[in-house]
């Protein structure tokens, strides 16, 4: 992507010490900056050439968060995690929680967990929770802060499982800890035995 080197250098610290420092890309005649896609890219040359943010899908929003963070374009990163952390909504959240943590995006897995917990009954229905993996699953398994009724928790994390059963990687032992999840919502009349 075609880009002038001085203002990536005044608007980013990241660009300024590989351009004005001694680092290889100072003379360099193009920057390879694989670390993030293209169109991450494209967004965040939008944002410093023009100091707006427009036309960025929600699922290119953390991506180019944690691109923001990376070369240190803190007024990107802050105008993206304000507008996460306004617009959660129910058919989102899972979505986003499972790109900010792809990403490391720690405060919003945060926010992004606790609103799947206090809205779990409604949220463990959508298609983005199909989505999450299974350390996600496990923290909400476990949660006392989930609200959802056993039997609902439990028809999700089958779903989940029913979806994802070909893919053992992304399944890993979940099998298991559903199995035992049941057993011991059976053993507490929680109805995880057969419908």
């Amino acid at each position: 992507l075609p880009a002038h080197r001085a203002l990536l250098a005044r608007r980013s610290p990241v660009f300024r010490a590989m351009f004005l420092g001694s680092m290889r890309e100072s003379s360099a005649d193009e920057v390879e900056a694989g670390t993030f896609a293209a169109p991450t890219m494209r967004h965040l040359l939008r944002f410093l050439y023009s100091g707006q943010v427009t036309e960025v899908d929600l699922e290119d929003l953390v991506p180019l968060m944690a691109c923001a963070d990376h070369y240190g374009v803190s007024k990107l990163r802050d105008i993206i995690g304000d507008h996460l952390q306004k617009f959660v909504s129910l058919d989102t959240a899972c979505t986003v929680l499972a790109l900010a943590r792809s990403y490391q995006q720690h405060a919003v897995q945060e926010r992004y967990l606790a609103f799947i917990l206090t809205h779990a009954q409604e949220v463990l229905r959508t298609e983005g929770f199909l989505h999450l993996d299974e350390e996600v699953l496990r923290i909400i398994l476990l949660s006392d802060r989930a609200r959802i009724e056993e039997i609902e928790l439990f028809k999700a994390l089958v779903r989940w499982y029913r979806h994802w059963a070909q893919d053992k990687a992304k399944v890993g032992d979940a099998h298991g800890w559903i199995s035992e999840r049941a057993e011991a919502g059976a053993a507490e009349g929680g109805g995880g035995g057969s419908d």
